[in-house]
């Protein structure tokens, strides 16, 4: 199973994939920090965050999602 999470913040805003299953350890596939500055305008900065969320999951296919 392929599960894509995010730890959210505005500045700050971590997004990993693992690869994992029954019996099997865990392993990391990708991981970013999407960064974005406080005096953005929040409409920008969400949109940031949500391109880079939408790219990942276009290339690597996550299963499911956990915030």
């Amino acid at each position: 199973m392929r599960v894509l999470g995010v730890d959210p913040g505005l500045t700050r805003c971590g997004i990993g994939v693992i690869d994992g299953g029954p019996g099997l350890p865990p392993r990391m596939v990708e991981v970013i920090v999407v960064r974005t500055a406080p005096g953005t305008d929040l409409a920008v900065r969400l949109l940031t965050i949500a391109e880079q969320v939408e790219s990942m999951m276009d290339r690597l296919r996550p299963d499911t999602v956990a915030i």
